[in-house]
């Protein structure tokens, strides 16, 4: 448990501007500190699955069910392998970070990777030993329920397992899932791997990233300065002729499934039809060649069951049953 607490100093002598200098630029210090925090709780959530695995084959040795040790039973050894598994996996990741970091070559989204790995993993192993000891799992006599509760702790503190999957997206890919602004990006701090284009994972290691190796980001996954006007939702028309109202939709065949609202606002037409007594019948077109795809055409014929009136689809005059 990490107890919180108000710090005051007085009379602390300081270095003169250098110091205040320093301490106005807090959030590269606070990257730095998430670093290794984050890199620690890759070992801690480790050591997690450690114990679990050792309290997890300690009780199923000992535990006889129908004259022997359950350990001999097959599903008892399946969850002891895939328990083992986990653990081995997450201990070469550390190790390798470990050598990196005594490099000098670990870098943010390093440490990103090992908490988000070795959290998910340790998740994982303690449910499956708290499974194994079935209803002792969740007392703590056999230490499985308290790993079990350690490890729920670690996969939510310093960054969630999201957060840090977006960090190491961004190193992966080059494209940050948000945008910070010029004032603020000042102070952060850019690790190695999305320092400059193009951008992959560098593990350093120079066998697994050579030097001439380049990924080009895909311009189908480029991010525009802003959205076209061909992805915005036009009006949904409403017209009478005679005793026949045409409700027409436009939409543009990049489109892909209808917003909530334009399905009310094509609901609201559809409605003034049924009030409007002079109206005989109702034409349901579509300015779009997916104005009525089939998902369209559930949703709007959802919207058409209180009509009481006859109605017909259309689009560029082909008619299409609902």
């Amino acid at each position: 448990m990490v107890q919180n607490g108000q710090i005051t100093l007085k009379d602390v002598p300081s270095a003169g501007k250098r110091t205040a200098c320093r301490l106005a630029t807090p959030f590269r210090d606070t990257a730095r500190v998430l670093r290794m925090t984050r890199y620690m709780v890759g070992w801690a959530s480790t050591g997690v699955q450690m114990g679990a695995f050792e309290n997890t084959l300690k009780y199923a040795q000992e535990r006889l069910q129908f004259g022997k040790p359950i350990a001999s039973f097959r599903w008892c050894r399946i969850l002891l392998a895939k328990m083992l598994a986990n653990v081995t996996a997450c201990q070469c990741l550390m190790v390798r970070l470990a050598q990196m970091d005594d490099e000098g070559k670990l870098a943010d989204h390093h440490a990103s990777l090992a908490k988000a790995f070795c959290t998910a993993k340790s998740r994982e192993t303690v449910a499956w030993g708290r499974e194994l000891l079935g209803g002792n799992g969740i007392v703590a006599d056999y230490n499985v329920a308290r790993f079990f509760a350690d490890a729920e702790a670690l996969y939510s503190y310093e960054g969630t397992y999201q957060m840090q999957n977006l960090i190491l997206g961004k190193a992966i890919t080059g494209l940050g899932a948000f945008r910070v602004s010029q004032g603020r990006a000042s102070g952060c701090s850019q690790s190695p791997a999305s320092a400059g284009s193009p951008a992959y994972f560098q593990t350093g290691d120079a066998n697994m990233a050579p030097a001439t190796a380049t990924l080009t980001p895909s311009p189908a996954v480029v991010p525009t300065a802003s959205p076209t006007a061909a992805l915005t939702l036009a009006n949904v028309l409403y017209e009478k002729k005679g005793a026949i109202a045409y409700v027409t939709v436009n939409r543009p065949k990049v489109l892909n499934a209808p917003e909530y609202a334009d399905v009310e606002r094509f609901a609201d037409r559809v409605r003034d039809a049924r009030d409007d007594t002079a109206i005989r019948g109702v034409i349901l077109t579509g300015a779009g060649n997916k104005a009525f795809h089939r998902r369209c055409r559930h949703r709007r014929a959802r919207a058409c069951r209180g009509v009481l009136k006859p109605s017909s689809p259309a689009v560029s005059g082909r008619r299409y049953s609902t």
